[in-house]
């Protein structure tokens, strides 16, 4: 089991605004999370991170309860607290799996969110109770969109084991 004392999300952007005038007022706009080591909201005790390279429209199925920390520690994701998905080289569908799906992040069987490739695709789900993982629900299918293309997919996972 991986230990975090913390850890970051942020993200910051400035717009500038056209209105009433060009040259007028930036409007920042900021996100910025923090979990701290624990099983409560906000909290996690694992992080994984699993890297696929998928052909032309080959799939990928991720079982939430077969990875590992980056010291080779086995995670026992029970609750999932943030996903980030990147992705290169094409355009890749994430959704559930079809034999354990979880369903923590989409709704529906047929549900899929596309991610562009040059794209990264981050939910944070902090609240303590939400999005169980089981051995009923684990799976999580990335599908290359590309006939030809071939998509490298960084899936990176924060969560507890309690």
């Amino acid at each position: 089991m991986s230990t975090f004392a913390k850890v970051n999300l942020g993200l910051r952007a400035f717009f500038q605004s056209l209105a009433p005038v060009e040259g007028g007022p930036m409007l920042p706009v900021a996100v910025a999370k923090s979990f701290s080591n624990g099983t409560g909201s906000w909290q996690i005790t694992d992080a994984a991170q699993k890297q696929y390279s998928l052909a032309g429209s080959a799939t990928q199925v991720l079982d939430l309860q077969a990875v590992t920390d980056p010291d080779g520690v086995a995670c026992t994701f029970v609750e999932m607290r943030a996903i980030i998905v990147e992705v290169s080289g094409a355009n890749v569908t994430f959704e559930q799996g079809a034999t354990n799906p979880y369903a923590g992040l989409i709704n529906g069987t047929t549900d899929a969110i596309v991610i562009p490739a040059g794209s990264t695709y981050v939910i944070l789900t902090p609240t303590d109770g939400s999005n169980v993982v089981s051995a009923s629900a684990k799976d999580m299918l990335f599908t290359n969109l590309s006939s030809t293309a071939t998509a490298t997919v960084t899936v990176t996972l924060l969560g507890c084991n309690a």
